[in-house]
C-alpha cells in the first residue's frame, strides 16, 4: 500500500526529522505530478483531450461547466441575467426574520491563499496597495501589507482582472471585472468600475455587457482617455469581444478593434513616452464543455499610431504561424511581447527598441539559453505574462508555474522563486509588480508574496482570506476543529479562532471526513476521486480506493461520506455507488449498477455521480444524484435502486438528503442556468420521491449548491448555499431571505450545521471559511415552533457526540448547588423521550440518554421558569 506523508503538524519528537520527511514527501509527490503533466495527464490541473479541442481542458473546468448541464453554452448569459435580476429585486428582503442580520465570522484561512489576478500600488502613498482576486473582490492595505480589508464587497460580481490607478490622480482607481485566465465560467465579469476615494467605494462606469474585461489602461497624460480589452463571454463566440476606447472618462465607448467572434483582446500597453503608440494582444479563445479553442491566426500583436483609434498587425520580426495567448511589458524605451505557441509552451519573447517597428528575439523555443522548454508547463493559455524591471530592461521575468528571470537580457536564466513543489511560494504566477520602494510583489494561485531583497527571499502577505473551498467538514470529537478541501490548495484545517491553517494534504482538495466512532481516523480526498485515509489524525496517509473499478467514470468532485448510522459504512460515487463496511480495511464493493446515462462523445466526466446523501432517520436509505440530472433512491427493504427523477429539472444535482423530521420527506438541489428561464433549484418530496414540488419560493434563481435542514423545527428552518451567498427560510421555503451580514455575493459550495456549537459553517469558493451563529434566529422564533431552543453557556455536556449514551453534565460556578433543576431528553422533532427527572445539585453529573438509536437529540434543562436546550449527537452502537 502506497504510503504518503502529507504535512500534518503532529507531536513528532524530532521536528527536524519531521520537516525533512515533509520536504522529501513534497519533492516526490510534486515530481510525480510533474511527470504526469509531461505525459499529458496533469494531476494538479488534470487535463483531458478530445477530438474537438485544440488544447487540453482542465478537469476543474469540467466541474464548473457540467454544473450547467445541459445548457453548456448558454449558462454564461443565464448566470449574468440571474445576477442582474436578483440584485435588482434587492438581495436583502425588507423585514428579515430576527437573527438574519447577524454578522458572518470569517475563520480563515489567512495563510493558504487563493488566486490573485492583479496588484496595484498607490503612486503617491507607497505603503498602499490594492489586490484583485479571481472571485473574491478587492482587498486593500494601508500599512505595506501588514493588514488588509475588503473594499469591493457590495458589488455583484467579484472577479477582478485588472486594477489601475489614474496616473494624474491617485484617488481615482479603476477595476475591470472578469477572470482574464478564463478557467471557470462563473467568473465572467460585469463591467468596469471606478473609485474616486482611493478604492474605498466603487461605482459602475460601463462596459457591463462585454464579458471578461481582460485588459485596461489609462492615458498617462490625458486621463479621460481610457482603453479596455474584452475577451467576451468565453463559453461562446460573440461580437462583444474587442478593444473599446473612451475619450470622456468612460461615459461613452467606441469599439475600435474587432478581430472576430472567437478572438478578443488579452493585453494592452500604452507607450508612456509616446502615448499615441498603443499595443494590443489578440487571442482566440472559446471554451465550453465540448470545445476549447486557444489558438488561431488572429492571436497576434496589434499596433496603433493614433492612440488606439486605428490598428495594424505587427509582422516585422515576430512569429506569424498559429499562436495562442500573449503578453506585453515596457521598460526604458523598449517594448516586449511574449508569445505562446500552439503547443501551449513558450514560443518566444521579443523586444523592440523603435516603438514596435522592428523586433529582435530575447529568447525563443529554439534558443532558450538555459530556460526550460516547459517553462509554461504545457498550458500557456493560463499564463503568458511577462514583466520587465522599469529601471533595467535587461531584467526580465517570465511567469508560469515557476517564476524565471534573466538579468542580462536573455543570455542566461535563473529561477526567481523556490521550486513550486516546496510550497514556500505557491505555484502558478499571474501577476508581478515592481514597487516604488524597490520591492517585488507577485500574485499566485496561492496568494500574494513580497520580496524586499531582489527575489532572494519571499514573504507571504497573510490576512487575505481568498481560499476557494469545494468541501468542508468538522471533527465531531472536537467540534471547534474544522477542515476544508480547496482548489489548488489541498486539504487544510484549524481549531477555533486560529486563522493560520495547517495543510494536511496536497493537490486540489475535496471532501474530508472524520469517523464518528474512531477519533484517530481522518479521510481526505484530492481531485478525480483519489481518497486517502490517516489512522493517526493526519500524520500519514494511505490510498483508500481498493475495489473501485478503474474503468468507472469519476468526477472532479467525487462524492464521499461516512454514514451517521452504526456501524457507520462509507459510501463513494463514480458512475455508480460503492460501499465499504470497515474504515480500517481498504475494500470497496459496488452496491448499485451504473446510474448515469452513457458517455456523450467528446465530453469526458459528463455522466458521473455528483452527490450522495442519506436519511438521518433510517439506516441504509441512500440517495444518489448525478451530473446528468438523475436522482436515485435505495432502501434496505427494496434492494433495487429507484429512479425518482420525475418532476425534477434535468440539471446537475448538487445535493440530496433525507429529512430529519419525517422518514418519507426528501430534498434535492440543482445547479444550472437558462437564459431568461429562472427555474427553481430546490425541491422537496413528501412521499419518498414519488412526487416533487418546488420550495424555492421567492429565492433568487441562483444555482443552489447545498442545503441544510435544521433538525428540531419540523423542516421549517432551511439554509441554501448559492452561487451568490447563503439564504434562509423559517417557513419551509415559502419566503427566503439573505442570511447574515459580512458575506458578499460569492459562491458557497458546501455548508454544514455544527450542533455542538450551534453554528452554520460555510465553505466559500472565493473567500475561505465562514461561520454563522444560529442562536439569534432560534431565540427569535415564534412560540409555535416545537423546539424553541435556548442555549445557555453556563451548561456544558460531553462527550458530544456520545458513543454509548453516557454523558456528563457540567454547570458553571454561577449556578448554586442548591438550585433545583429538572431535565429530560427530547428528540429532534420535539417529542420527549423520558419523563422529567431532577438533577442532584452536583457541579458535574452523569446522565444517560435512554434510546438505542443514533441521531440528533436535545437535553432540556428546566429551572421552573424557562428551559435551556443543549444539542447532542448519539453515534453509539
Amino acid at each position: 500500500m502506497w504510503k504518503y506523508f502529507c504535512g500534518g503538524r503532529g507531536d513528532l519528537k524530532n521536528p527536524f526529522v519531521h520537516e525533512l520527511i515533509y520536504l522529501m514527501f513534497r519533492i516526490a509527490f510534486r515530481l510525480l505530478i510533474a511527470f504526469s503533466l509531461l505525459g499529458g495527464l496533469l494531476s494538479c490541473g488534470d487535463y483531458d483531450h478530445d477530438l474537438k479541442q485544440e488544447a487540453p481542458i482542465k478537469a476543474s473546468e469540467y466541474f464548473h461547466l457540467l454544473r450547467n448541464y445541459p445548457n453548456y453554452d448558454e449558462g454564461a448569459d443565464g448566470f449574468l441575467a440571474v445576477h442582474e435580476f436578483a440584485l435588482s429585486q434587492a438581495m436583502f428582503r425588507s423585514s428579515p426574520p430576527i437573527g438574519f442580520e447577524t454578522v458572518w465570522k470569517n475563520q480563515g484561512p489567512d495563510n493558504i491563499g487563493g488566486r490573485i489576478n492583479t496588484i496595484a500600488q498607490n503612486p503617491v502613498e507607497p505603503g498602499e496597495f490594492l489586490v484583485g482576486l479571481t472571485a473574491g473582490g478587492i482587498f486593500k492595505t494601508k500599512d505595506n501589507g501588514a493588514s488588509w480589508y475588503p473594499v469591493f464587497d457590495d458589488i455583484a460580481v467579484l472577479s477582478i482582472s485588472k486594477i489601475v490607478y489614474d496616473p494624474s490622480n491617485s484617488q481615482i482607481v479603476y477595476a475591470a471585472t472578469g477572470d482574464p485566465n478564463i478557467s471557470s465560467y462563473v467568473f465572467i465579469g460585469q463591467g468596469l468600475y471606478k473609485s474616486q476615494d482611493g478604492g474605498e467605494t466603487w461605482d459602475l462606469l460601463g462596459l457591463e455587457d462585454v464579458g471578461v474585461i481582460s485588459a485596461f489602461v489609462v492615458h498617462p497624460a490625458q486621463h479621460n482617455i481610457l482603453l479596455a480589452g474584452s475577451m467576451g463571454i468565453p463559453l461562446r463566440p460573440g461580437e462583444e469581444r474587442g478593444l473599446y476606447r473612451s475619450e470622456d472618462g468612460g461615459l461613452s465607448w467606441e469599439k475600435t478593434l474587432y478581430l472576430s467572434e472567437e478572438a478578443g483582446i488579452t493585453d494592452l500597453l500604452i507607450d508612456p513616452v509616446n502615448p499615441l503608440i498603443v499595443y494590443a494582444c489578440g487571442w482566440h479563445r472559446v471554451r465550453n464543455i465540448a470545445v476549447s479553442i486557444v489558438n488561431g491566426n488572429l492571436s497576434r500583436l496589434y499596433r496603433s499610431e493614433d492612440g488606439g483609434k486605428t490598428w495594424n498587425i505587427v509582422t516585422n520580426g515576430l512569429p506569424q504561424e498559429t499562436l495562442s495567448r500573449s503578453g506585453l511589458a515596457w521598460s526604458q524605451g523598449s517594448v516586449f511581447v511574449q508569445f505562446t505557441g500552439s503547443n501551449q509552451q513558450l514560443k518566444g519573447v521579443y523586444r523592440s527598441d523603435d516603438q514596435g517597428l522592428n523586433w529582435v528575439p530575447v529568447v525563443t523555443n529554439d534558443l532558450l539559453n538555459g530556460l526550460p522548454d516547459n517553462v509554461l508547463g504545457g498550458f500557456g493559455w493560463y499564463f503568458s505574462k511577462l514583466r520587465v524591471n522599469p529601471q533595467n530592461k535587461q531584467d526580465i521575468f517570465i511567469m508560469g508555474i515557476d517564476l524565471w528571470r534573466t538579468r542580462d537580457g536573455g543570455n542566461t536564466w535563473e529561477m526567481a522563486t523556490p521550486p513550486w513543489w516546496i510550497y514556500e511560494v505557491h505555484a502558478d504566477k499571474h501577476e508581478l509588480i515592481f514597487t516604488t520602494q524597490g520591492s517585488i510583489i507577485i500574485g499566485t494561485d496561492g496568494g500574494t508574496y513580497i520580496s524586499d531583497d531582489d527575489a532572494f527571499s519571499w514573504k507571504r502577505f497573510d490576512d487575505i482570506p481568498a481560499t476557494q473551498f469545494y468541501r468542508i467538514a468538522y471533527n465531531m470529537h472536537n467540534p471547534e476543529f474544522w477542515v476544508g478541501g480547496a482548489q489548488d490548495n489541498g486539504t487544510s484545517g484549524a481549531t477555533g479562532e486560529e486563522k493560520n491553517w495547517v495543510r494536511y494534504f496536497g493537490g486540489d482538495g475535496f471532501q474530508p471526513a472524520f469517523h464518528p466512532a474512531h477519533p484517530e481516523l481522518f479521510f481526505a480526498m484530492w481531485q478525480n476521486g483519489n481518497l486517502v485515509t490517516s489512522q493517526d489524525q493526519g500524520q500519514f496517509f494511505f490510498n483508500f480506493v481498493n475495489g473501485i473499478d478503474e474503468g468507472d467514470r469519476v468526477g472532479w468532485d467525487t462524492p464521499f461520506f461516512i454514514s451517521a448510522h452504526p456501524p457507520f459504512p462509507l459510501y463513494y460515487g463514480t458512475n455508480r455507488v460503492y460501499q465499504n463496511d470497515d474504515p480500517f480495511l481498504d475494500n470497496w464493493y459496488p452496491v448499485s449498477d451504473i446510474l448515469t446515462d452513457p458517455l456523450e462523445p467528446f465530453i469526458p466526466r459528463s455522466h458521473v455521480l455528483s452527490s450522495l446523501g442519506e436519511s438521518p432517520l433510517i439506516p441504509g436509505v441512500i440517495l444518489a444524484g448525478t451530473a446528468d440530472g438523475r436522482l436515485w433512491s435505495y432502501t434496505p427493504s427494496n434492494t433495487e435502486w429507484r429512479n425518482v427523477s420525475d418532476g425534477l429539472p434535468e440539471q446537475y444535482v448538487t445535493s440530496c438528503q433525507g429529512s430529519p423530521f419525517k422518514e418519507d420527506h426528501l430534498y434535492v438541489t440543482h445547479s444550472g442556468y437558462r437564459y431568461n428561464q429562472f427555474f427553481p433549484h430546490i425541491h422537496k418530496s413528501e412521499d419518498n420521491g414519488e412526487t416533487w414540488f418546488s420550495i424555492a419560493g421567492d429565492l433568487p434563481p441562483f444555482a443552489v449548491n447545498d442545503l441544510v435542514v435544521l433538525p428540531g423545527y419540523e423542516d421549517k428552518i432551511l439554509f441554501a448555499a448559492t452561487d451568490a451567498g447563503v439564504y434562509g427560510t423559517i417557513n419551509s421555503g415559502e419566503n427566503w431571505h439573505r442570511l447574515g451580514l459580512g458575506m458578499p455575493a460569492i459562491p458557497v459550495y458546501d455548508m454544514l450545521w455544527n450542533p455542538s456549537l450551534n453554528i452554520l459553517m460555510a465553505g466559500t469558493h472565493a473567500r475561505s471559511f465562514f461561520t454563522f451563529d444560529l442562536q439569534p434566529i432560534i431565540e427569535g422564533l415564534t412560540s409555535s415552533t416545537k423546539v424553541e431552543t435556548v442555549f445557555d453557556p453556563g451548561w456544558n455536556i460531553y462527550p458530544n457526540p456520545t458513543l454509548n449514551g453516557e454523558l456528563f453534565l457540567n454547570r458553571e460556578w454561577k449556578y448554586a448547588s442548591q438550585e433545583a433543576f429538572q431535565y429530560r431528553f427530547i428528540q429532534s422533532t420535539g417529542e420527549p423521550i423520558n419523563e422529567w427527572q431532577s438533577l442532584s445539585g452536583q457541579s458535574t453529573e452523569k446522565l444517560y440518554l435512554p434510546t438505542p438509536y443514533n441521531g440528533i437529540y436535545y437535553l432540556e434543562i428546566y429551572d421552573g421558569k424557562k428551559s435551556t436546550y443543549l444539542p447532542l449527537i448519539k453515534v453509539g452502537y
